[in-house]
């Protein structure tokens, strides 16, 4: 039950649906960025494209720094043995599917500016950005952490 409740509490209240939902808020009270980026992405596609496929490099990355965090090595195996081992490991796992799923938001969004040119794809691409972004520091957080936990 315990796991059940940090998984939800993981995906509900989070800094990456935070970030992820932060440029909804702004297109419905602050639309003028939006139609700023809108304008920008419209008129040359390979920066919309560009933007929506830095999700992808995200992902990579927390990847890696994941698998760092969760299969260590030295004196950090230690990490193995600490009772909420399997809480850090789920978040690793949830971070890697924020990531996949700012990638896949990229792409919903590059489709909808380049068919349609609207200002929800901007808002899509911008919001699959911040979310893995956020994901990437999160799982960079947690290194940081062990590494000083561990005074490496």
């Amino acid at each position: 039950m315990k796991r059940l409740w940090d998984v939800a509490r993981a995906t509900l209240i989070s800094p990456e649906v935070i970030a992820g939902l932060l440029p909804f808020v702004l297109l419905a009270y602050w639309p003028e960025p939006a139609v700023f980026f809108t304008e920008q992405f419209g008129g040359d596609i390979k920066w919309a494209l560009g933007a929506a496929t830095i999700p992808a490099g995200f992902f990579v990355a927390t990847y890696q720094l994941g698998g760092d965090v969760i299969s260590p090595h030295g004196k950090r195996r230690l990490i193995l043995e600490w009772p909420d081992y399997p809480m850090l490991k789920t978040r690793i796992l949830l971070a890697l599917v924020v990531c996949g799923f700012g990638f896949l938001l990229g792409l919903a969004g590059l489709y909808i500016l380049g068919k349609y040119h609207l200002r929800i794809g901007t808002t899509l691409i911008v919001s699959g950005l911040l979310s893995s972004a956020t994901s990437l520091a999160t799982v960079g957080l947690a290194k940081w952490k062990i590494r000083e936990l561990f005074r490496e």
